[in-house]
């Protein structure tokens, strides 16, 4: 993948973080985006780009550890996002 595909993917996932339609969700997976999207390398974008095809309220539930994320979405970009959105939320 050349540089100019990697910057339309992580500008495509950006938005997707911050663009999603339920703020709380816009203001943990945007700040997360903001945060370490430019430092994931291709794994990491590919389990982030998987995450965000979630629906709003499951992605919630997860983060405020309401209920855990389904197997399929083990990663460690999920763990991460899991850890880091404790301080959003709190």
């Amino acid at each position: 993948m050349n540089s100019q595909d990697l910057n339309l993917i992580i500008k495509k996932l950006l938005y997707k973080s911050k663009h999603r339609g339920c703020k709380e969700t816009d203001l943990i997976l945007g700040k997360f985006a903001e945060e370490f999207i430019f430092s994931m390398n291709s794994t990491e974008l590919t389990e982030f780009t998987k995450i965000l095809e979630q629906n709003d309220a499951d992605i919630y539930d997860w983060c405020s550890g309401k209920i855990p994320p389904p197997s399929s979405l083990n990663s460690k970009t999920m763990h991460k996002l899991l850890e880091f959105s404790i301080n959003i939320i709190k």
